[in-house]
């Protein structure tokens, strides 16, 4: 753990070896985890330690309680034009096809995001579209508890 008066982060490393079988080689990944001002960043680092190929993406998996306990109204903003197709049973597996979301149910790219209604999500959103210092913007709202997280 390190901190400073404006700003406080965590580092953990985690030896994953090949995830019990389930990823082609070994890897290490490191997590930070940093908050500074009203800003949460969040940062991984993989590196593959094994003799074979390892294809990856690192992707963050929020779950959200929606303060007015009111899901179907909470607002979703995400500026993207693919998702990775999911095959949903017990678990979602991921297919590793990609499907363009422009006028989907999974299409959030409007100027006030798309509200959740009942669409289940455990999706992988692809291309993302990045503000002009190259960071990514998502927003996640709660219009009846007047709470939103950017």
């Amino acid at each position: 753990m390190q901190h400073t008066a404006d700003q406080a982060s965590v580092t953990g490393i985690l030896n994953a070896g090949d995830f019990g079988g389930h990823w082609p080689s070994s890897t290490n990944l490191k997590v930070t985890a940093t908050l500074k001002g009203s800003t949460f960043g969040f940062t991984v680092t993989a590196t593959n330690t094994g003799k074979e190929d390892l294809p990856m993406g690192i992707g963050w998996h929020p779950y959200f309680n929606f303060p007015s306990g009111q899901r179907e109204q909470a607002r979703l903003k995400i500026r993207r034009s693919q998702r990775r197709r999911s095959i949903i049973s017990t678990i979602v597996f991921p297919t590793g096809k990609l499907i363009a979301v422009s006028g989907t149910p999974y299409d959030f790219s409007g100027r006030a995001g798309g509200a959740l209604e009942k669409l289940f999500l455990d999706d992988c959103f692809m291309e993302l579209k990045k503000n002009a210092d190259g960071s990514v913007t998502t927003e996640v709202v709660d219009p009846a508890a007047k709470y939103g997280l950017r």
